[in-house]
């Protein structure tokens, strides 16, 4: 094992938190000033459906022994990986394990 580091790291200096949000944000404007709908709209409505699915999962696992739930975000994260990244199920079944994993009660989760 060698202490080379990849090429890519040499090329560009590590950016603090800040510096990274503030092209993070030039990024964003720009988006915007060449978009017809602002990405805040877009955004927040992505945000939305994604929140209808949370509410519609939490249905579905409160009832459910926290057991239960774990199985459920194992077997969705298993398929995920069986399933090929350009798939829009892998990604799917990604974003619904991440669901899961907040509906089973522990510090800062729902009792």
């Amino acid at each position: 094992m060698t202490d080379r580091q990849p090429p890519y790291e040499d090329d560009e200096p590590e950016l603090t938190p800040e510096e990274a949000e503030a092209q993070i944000s030039s990024f964003i404007d720009a988006t915007d000033q060449a978009s017809s709908t602002p990405t805040a709209l877009l955004a927040d409505q992505a945000i939305e459906h994604v929140r209808t699915a949370w509410r519609e999962i939490d249905a579905i696992t409160s009832a459910q022994r926290n057991n239960n739930v774990i199985a459920m975000m194992l077997l969705v994260s298993q398929r995920a990986r069986e399933l090929d990244p350009a798939d829009p199920d892998h990604w799917i079944c990604l974003a619904a394990s991440t669901i899961l994993s907040s509906q089973i009660p522990g510090p800062g989760r729902r009792p």
